[in-house]
């Protein structure tokens, strides 16, 4: 389902898990539209590869803050997804 909001483009190819999880995650803590936080994932996968996409979700998983790295791509995605 959420693998579908994903555009082509120069973006990396992330397992899918990790795209439903993203979407799903972000959608369900914040009010905004799942085609929304597919379009903020889109835009991370053309700034970060998956293994640094992978080391910045287990920091946030172990230390429960958004490291800076993501901080600075969810401002970007933010711009182009509106």
């Amino acid at each position: 389902m959420f693998s579908a909001l994903i555009g082509c483009g120069d973006s990396n190819n992330y397992k899918s898990e990790y795209v439903y999880n993203f979407v799903a995650s972000c959608s369900a803590q914040s009010s905004v539209s799942v085609k929304f936080c597919g379009c903020m994932m889109d835009s991370i996968m053309t700034q970060a590869t998956e293994d640094e996409y992978i080391a910045i979700d287990l920091k946030m998983s172990t230390t429960g803050t958004m490291p800076d790295e993501m901080i600075g791509y969810a401002t970007i995605a933010k711009k182009s997804c509106g």
